[in-house]
């Protein structure tokens, strides 16, 4: 029942530039509502979000991100081990989202905010960060391999163990990052700010 009502939004949302805005706030508010922050400190690391969640994260991740009026606000929200795979998420609010281990290979993060979010262990190759807040981030052993983090705030961010395998972060800033043993192979640093 849920999972058609969902999709039922999706095709509203498609049809109707007029209720997609109104729709995308319907989606992103069930799963700040079902998907708390408190849940992440009460269940396993290894769990996934419900299957309800996960639809709705996969319906937000593939929306006409040029009809959105407002920017999505999945904020404090337990989005662990979620498929966010190429999902378009341009300027979202993720900030204090926990977002360890999930899978957000090739998606687009461009000026997302993910202030305080936890990314340990997130699979992010091959993303759009150009821009985005990560300050005091926690990308403990996040795979960066080839994101683009262009014009990035990673101030007070820990990248312990992260691999940055050919990341682009021109124009980064990294004032206050904690960079122990994380992998720079072939990462373009051009005029990165903070860097010891």
């Amino acid at each position: 029942m849920r999972l058609g009502g969902i999709y039922a939004l999706e095709r509203i949302a498609r049809d109707s530039a007029r209720d997609h805005p109104t729709v995308m706030e319907v989606l992103s508010a069930y799963v700040r509502e079902h998907a708390p922050l408190p849940l992440c400190t009460s269940t396993a690391a290894s769990a996934r979000p419900t299957t309800d969640v996960q639809a709705i994260l996969t319906v937000i991740g593939r929306r006409d991100i040029n009809r959105d009026r407002d920017p999505l606000a999945l904020n404090d929200t337990c989005l662990g081990g979620a498929n966010l795979t190429d999902a378009g998420l341009r300027s979202a609010d993720l900030s204090y989202a926990d977002l360890s281990g999930a899978d957000l290979s090739g998606a687009d993060l461009g000026r997302a905010y993910l202030g305080r979010a936890y990314l340990t262990g997130a699979y992010l190759t091959g993303a759009n960060l150009g821009g985005a807040n990560l300050i005091v981030a926690d990308l403990r052993s996040a795979d960066l391999t080839g994101t683009d983090l262009t014009g990035a705030n990673l101030g007070s961010a820990n990248l312990g163990g992260a691999y940055l395998d050919r990341a682009n972060l021109t124009n980064a800033d990294l004032t206050n990052a904690d960079l122990t043993n994380a992998n720079l192979f072939g990462t373009n640093l051009t005029d990165v700010r903070g860097l010891p």
